[in-house]
């Protein structure tokens, strides 16, 4: 990622943001059994009530060990965060930069709600903050 910021500047982020948005279909795609079998009770579930268990799922699916993604309510809100983000680390930048888990978050809840939600980076590892936080609005 940090090649295509360099070469691509600002364009960049649009690219990046739809090659999230691209990996949540192959993450269905590639899930096991207990991730496929999430993913239908999910679409079962009530509009309303799929946007957590989205996320849960999401997490699940890029997460390498338990506690890495965590999805917090906030009232009406969601915050996704990652504590791992593979993605910043090793890098040192004045914005958040995590882009592809910004497009993943995005296309999930339009898999899963039908939906689009306004996502906002509100802190980033590669800004020196200790995890990267995702805060979800509803209502867009």
């Amino acid at each position: 990622q940090a090649a295509m910021r360099a070469y691509f500047g600002r364009g960049a982020r649009g690219i990046l943001l739809r090659v999230g948005q691209q990996m949540w279909t192959h993450l269905l795609e590639d899930a096991g059994l207990g991730g496929r079998a999430q993913a239908v009770i999910i679409k079962r579930l009530p509009v309303v009530a799929r946007r957590k268990p989205t996320l849960d799922l999401l997490a699940k699916f890029i997460s390498s060990s338990s506690g890495d993604i965590t999805v917090h309510t906030l009232d009406l809100d969601l915050l996704f965060v990652d504590h791992a983000s593979p993605t910043a680390s090793g890098q040192n930048e004045s914005a958040p930069i995590c882009y592809v888990t910004q497009g993943l978050i995005r296309e999930s809840l339009f898999w899963g709600t039908g939906q689009t939600f306004d996502i906002e980076e509100t802190s980033c590892r590669a800004q020196g903050h200790h995890a990267c936080e995702f805060k979800i609005t509803a209502g867009k």
